[in-house]
């Protein structure tokens, strides 16, 4: 009983090591601190690790919303879909084929915003 209770504190201490490194986003100083910290880990118990380097291209996104007047609609982002510029985009929105610079493609009629 007493090993169990050892062993359940030793695991709960390292996930709150590793929880306590910040945000674990790939490619991120916490994600690279991280690696370095599992190496050190099992190193500690005799498992001969190395970490390997490699280049990422990485999508940190902003804010994602919709400015409709003075109102603000929250998004989420979509990574299979393009990236708008910082200054983001505006106009008005139709059904597709209208003379609207954005296309509604919903199964509904556009929200009354």
């Amino acid at each position: 009983m007493a090993q169990r209770v050892e062993q359940i504190q030793r695991i709960s201490k390292m996930i709150q090591e590793f929880d306590a490194q910040g945000w674990h986003r790939t490619g991120t100083t916490a994600d690279q601190e991280s690696a370095k910290w599992l190496v050190n880990m099992g190193q500690h118990l005799g498992v001969d690790l190395t970490l390997e380097r490699f280049h990422l291209n990485r999508v940190a996104p902003r804010e994602c919303y919709l400015e409709v007047g003075e109102r603000i609609i929250q998004g989420l982002p979509i990574f299979d879909g393009g990236f708008t510029a910082p200054e983001g985009i505006s106009g008005s929105i139709g059904f597709i084929g209208s003379i609207c610079q954005m296309a509604w493609t919903g199964s509904a009629e556009p929200p009354d915003l």
